[in-house]
């Protein structure tokens, strides 16, 4: 057995080859493509490029591991679960980071806000958790449903009226947010004039399985479902009565959290943590839905495939080894996905002269969508919503996997359509597990399932939205 090391640099530099490994594999196909496991991962290097920079680029082993710890103990601490992830990763490359960081904090309960007030926590979705709310008639903003990987999980968002005094008369409606791990059943038709009505939350016969009525128009049923209340006036609830008397006075603040790291990284180390962070913000802005582009994605990742490696054995030779990695990292991506990634890198200062060692190229092509043979990977779907400013309009997102147009084995390919002006949703049981046809039409998108059609997102009166040639919504 490998005898664990202590370097906290060199366990730092390990988890960013690690992160890109795994972004890759997550990337790896359409068809089991994993935009929340691509954005958690990317994000973490939000809070670590320019800290493991600042360490890389420190003139002794000392100070380089004085701000690695540093780095690591700010990165791992601002997002439950990435400590546990560190020192796993850490572990099976025979680095001991358990013993280099505090103790993970736990953030399982509820707690206060700036003004003292109690806050709520995600809880089991029950009936008794929404008995603060009058579901009878609720305004459906979102409903999202999306294969994770090749599990189907799902997202419903609803704004609801208090079955409680808010102590403020002109006080807007709550929000309520229902997800589901695993989703076994769905069916929904927003054109049902009760769609909004008649929500009820009810436990299945073995208790594992939520079912989320639609009013009449349908239900969407799961295991792991999860309800968070999102409601500046939770703490005036019984439910948030309750919580307040249980947690007493805690101060707002948390003792004891890891200060934010310096960054002292000199002209060679700003350059690596930009293009490292430059980098990480492109791959992680993909969890947005309408965002997601699997080929920059894909032509991204190689870049810094081993780039955590190259830093630790620069790391001790110099500002010479240091200042030549940037422009061995660039050659190594898509020309196309480097490029356009460089044409925002405000973080890098001047990409001329990495741009300079790129071919020159074209743009990412868009993945062609063809008549038959595609599998729905995500629909969401949203209602205008006045109360957002600027107000928000009605949208949807369709990510559709696509097979190669060779008929080869090479992976699939990931379309994305993208519109604002929608109208109505109708899905049927079925759409997320055949293969899917498109249809041409006058709507957003339309599929079918053999003769049948599963998904239909029409367009607004009024509205047109852009077509190709063969009538279908532009991939």
């Amino acid at each position: 057995m490998t005898r664990p090391r202590g370097s906290a640099f060199r366990a730092y530099c390990h988890l960013l080859d690690r992160t890109v490994e795994q972004i890759a594999e997550a990337a790896r196909d359409a068809r089991s493509y994993d935009r929340e496991r691509i954005g958690d991962l990317a994000d973490f290097w939000n809070n670590a490029s320019f800290a493991l920079a600042t360490a890389a680029t420190a003139r002794t082993r000392l100070t380089r591991e004085f701000h690695a710890r540093a780095g690591l103990r700010w990165g791992l601490h601002l997002r439950p679960g990435r400590r546990a992830w560190a020192v796993e990763e850490a572990a099976a490359a025979g680095f001991d980071l358990d013993g280099l960081l505090p103790p993970e904090e736990d953030r399982g309960g509820h707690w206060r806000d700036f003004a003292g007030r109690v806050q709520p926590v995600p809880v089991p979705a029950t009936p008794a958790a929404v008995a603060d709310y009058d579901l009878s008639v609720c305004t459906v903003e979102q409903l999202r449903l999306e294969r994770v990987g090749t599990r189907l999980g799902g997202v419903l968002r609803l704004t609801a009226r208090r079955r409680f005094d808010p102590g403020e008369p002109a006080a807007e409606e709550a929000r309520l947010v229902l997800s589901f791990d695993e989703v076994t059943a769905a069916a929904v038709d927003s054109r049902a004039a009760v769609f909004g009505a008649g929500i009820k939350v009810g436990l299945g016969a073995d208790r594992d399985l939520v079912e989320v009525g639609l009013g009449a128009a349908g239900a969407i049923t799961g295991r792991g479902a999860e309800l968070w209340i999102d409601d500046g006036r939770w703490h005036r609830s019984p439910a948030g009565r309750a919580a307040d008397a249980a947690l007493g006075q805690v101060p707002h603040e948390r003792d004891g959290a890891p200060r934010h790291p310096s960054a002292l990284q000199g002209p060679v180390g700003r350059q690596i943590g930009g293009l490292l962070y430059q980098t990480m913000l492109v791959l992680r802005r993909g969890r947005s839905a309408h965002c997601v582009d699997r080929a920059e994605v894909v032509g991204l990742a190689p870049m810094l495939a081993g780039a955590g490696s190259d830093l630790s054995a620069a790391a001790g030779r110099g500002r010479a080894a240091l200042a030549a990695l940037p422009g061995q990292w660039v050659r190594r991506g898509d020309p196309a996905a480097v490029r356009r990634m460089l044409a925002d890198a405000y973080a890098i200062g001047d990409t001329a002269p990495l741009r300079a060692l790129l071919p020159p190229g074209d743009a990412l092509p868009p993945v062609p969508v063809p008549g038959g043979g595609v599998r729905l990977r995500l629909v969401s779907w949203s209602t205008a919503g006045m109360r957002d400013f600027p107000p928000r309009p009605a949208r949807a997102v369709v990510h559709l996997a696509c097979p190669p147009a060779d008929g080869s084995g090479a992976p699939w390919g990931l379309a994305v359509d993208d519109a604002e002006g929608v109208g109505d949703l109708v899905l049927r049981p079925g759409a997320f597990t055949a293969d899917l046809t498109a249809v041409p039409g006058e709507g957003f998108v339309r599929l079918r399932a053999g003769a049948a059609g599963v998904l239909d997102i029409a367009a607004a009166p009024g509205t047109a939205l852009p077509q190709d040639g063969d009538g279908r919504p532009d991939a």
